[in-house]
């Protein structure tokens, strides 16, 4: 997969850009995150078949900033690669990260033939723990502090068709 052809990715109601450096000056929310700008964008070095994928989440509507979504890890032996995801506080309880989630989760099934996704969260998010359960995310460890869920091509295939249309 040519990495250009990732960098426009389209839900129902959300658009989804590729991050480039100039779009870090623009985001307003990016305080929320409570790391400085330098750390944010480092995206990890991931590799040649998943390469740094990141997208700045938009609302189709207002077309205003609500978010980011990006590959932090990937185990290119198991074709395995965890993301990480953050919507603006502002915009939450929406269901834009459950519609994130699935797009970008068919996108990697089915685009980048991943085997396998995961995201971690808080063991106190019960929204993000929510979201996990809608998206049919599986619990597959848990410790003190955190919790980390996937999501295998099997499981995508068994359960989804397709989240939606993608256009790429």
């Amino acid at each position: 997969m040519n990495k250009e052809n990732s960098k426009y990715i389209e839900s129902r109601r959300l658009n989804f850009k590729w991050f480039i450096e100039k779009d870090y000056k623009k985001i307003g929310w990016i305080k929320e995150l409570n790391i400085n700008e330098n750390e944010f964008k480092n995206s990890a070095k991931l590799g040649k078949k998943f390469g740094n994928y990141e997208w700045q989440i938009f609302e189709k509507k207002s077309s205003e900033s609500i978010g980011v979504i990006k590959a932090i890890e990937v185990d290119e032996k198991n074709e395995k690669i965890k993301l990480y995801i953050y919507i603006q506080k502002n915009k939450r309880n929406r269901g834009y990260a459950t519609e994130t989630i699935e797009t970008i989760t068919d996108f990697f099934m089915t685009e980048i033939f991943a085997k396998s996704i995961e995201f971690n969260c808080d063991v106190n998010n019960e929204a993000f723990k929510s979201v996990m359960e809608k998206t049919k995310y599986k619990l597959i460890s848990k410790n003190e502090n955190s919790l980390t869920y996937e999501i295998t091509n099997i499981a995508f295939m068994n359960y989804f068709a397709v989240f939606g249309d993608i256009y790429i």
